[in-house]
C-alpha cells in the first residue's frame, strides 16, 4: 500500500507540469511550479524565456499578419532587444524588413515601425504592475496569464521626432513633440526622461518634478531617472538634496559611473577637494574614458597643491579622449 500511495502522490504532483507542457508548447521549458505562484508570479523575478522561443512566435505573427502582404516602397524597420534571434526568424524577408537592436527603455528614441521585446530584461515592478506589455502592443505571447513577449506597432513618431529635435538642440520643438507623445502614452519611459531633462534645462522645474514623480510610478528603480532628479536638484541649488540622490543612486547601482562624478563635483563645490579627487577616481575606475572625470580630478589636484600631477590628467584626457 505504501508503494501505491507514493506512486499516487507522484502522479498527482505531475498533473500540473504535464498539463502545462500540453497547453504551452513550444514554451513548455519555462514551467515554474505552483509553490511560487506559477509562471505568472515568476515573470520578472527569474530568467524566463532563455531560449527566446517567444520571439519566434512573435515573428511568426508579424510575418503572417503584416510582412507577407506588405507592399510599401520602404522596408519595415523591426526593432528588438535580440536582433540575432529575430533576424534569424525574419531572414526570408530581408527584401521587406530591416532588423535593428534597440534597448527596451530606449525604444522611444529610435526609429522603427514594429518592435518585439521579450520580458526578461524588463523591470519586475513594471511586469507585476501592468506596465509591460506597453500600451501600443498588438500581440503578446501569453503563458498561463504571464505575458512574456510583446509585439508593438508604432502609430506615430512623436517620441522619436522629439528625441531628434532634442539632439539637435531644439528644445521648444522637442517639448512640443514629446508632450504630444506623452498625451498618447504616459508610460513611455524615454518620453518621460527626455521631458524631465528638457524641462530642467529650460527652467520649468515644477514640470520636471511632476514628470519625475510620474516616472517613479512607472519605473521606481530607474537609474537614469534618479540621475535626472539629482541634476534637477543641482539646477535649483539644492546641493544637499542632490548629494543624497546621487549617493542613493550609487547604492542602487554601484557601477553607475556618472553618479560618482556628480558626487565628486558636489564635494568640489563644497571645497572638499580630497573627496572630490577620490570620487573622480571611482568614476574612472568604472569608466576610464569619461573625460569630465579627468578634468575634475585635475582641478581637485590643483586645489590640493599638485599642479604637475593635475596637468598630467589634463594632457592625457586631451590627447586620448574625445
Amino acid at each position: 500500500y505504501l508503494n501505491y500511495a507514493l506512486w499516487g502522490i507522484i502522479m498527482i504532483g505531475m498533473i500540473h507540469p504535464i498539463s502545462f507542457i500540453i497547453r504551452n508548447h513550444p514554451l513548455e521549458y519555462i514551467y515554474f511550479n505552483e509553490v511560487i505562484g506559477g509562471i505568472k508570479n515568476a515573470n520578472g523575478k527569474y530568467e524566463i524565456d532563455y531560449s527566446l522561443n517567444s520571439l519566434k512566435l512573435t515573428s511568426d505573427w508579424l510575418i503572417e499578419n503584416v510582412i507577407v502582404d506588405y507592399e510599401g516602397s520602404d522596408k519595415l524597420i523591426i526593432a528588438t532587444n535580440d536582433n540575432l534571434t529575430t533576424g534569424h526568424y525574419l531572414r526570408k524577408y530581408k527584401d521587406k524588413t530591416i532588423v535593428k537592436y534597440v534597448r527596451y527603455y530606449e525604444r522611444g528614441n529610435i526609429d522603427w515601425d514594429y518592435a518585439m521585446f521579450y520580458s526578461s530584461l524588463t523591470s519586475p515592478n513594471q511586469i507585476q504592475n501592468g506596465y509591460f506589455p506597453p500600451k501600443n502592443s498588438i500581440y503578446t505571447v501569453d503563458v498561463d496569464g504571464a505575458e512574456i513577449a510583446a509585439l508593438l506597432k508604432r502609430k506615430n513618431k512623436y517620441d522619436f521626432q522629439g528625441a531628434q529635435a532634442m539632439n539637435k538642440n531644439q528644445p521648444d520643438l522637442a517639448i512640443h513633440l514629446l508632450e504630444k507623445a506623452y498625451q498618447l502614452d504616459n508610460a513611455n519611459e524615454a518620453v518621460i526622461l527626455n521631458l524631465v531633462q528638457l524641462y530642467t534645462v529650460t527652467g520649468r522645474y515644477k514640470d520636471a518634478e511632476r514628470m519625475i514623480y510620474r516616472g517613479m510610478e512607472v519605473y521606481p528603480e530607474w537609474n537614469h531617472l534618479m540621475s535626472a532628479y539629482g541634476d534637477l536638484s543641482l539646477r535649483q541649488n539644492q546641493v544637499e538634496k542632490a548629494l543624497a540622490v546621487f549617493r542613493e543612486l550609487i547604492k542602487t547601482n554601484d557601477k553607475y559611473y556618472t553618479a560618482y562624478y556628480k558626487v565628486g563635483y558636489i564635494f568640489f563645490m563644497k571645497n572638499d577637494f580630497n573627496k572630490a579627487s577620490a570620487y573622480a577616481d571611482r568614476c574612472l575606475m568604472y569608466n576610464g574614458e569619461y573625460k569630465p572625470a579627468y578634468y575634475l580630478k585635475a582641478e581637485a589636484l590643483r586645489k590640493l597643491g599638485q599642479p604637475e600631477e593635475a596637468q598630467r590628467y589634463i594632457d592625457y584626457a586631451n590627447k586620448n579622449l574625445k
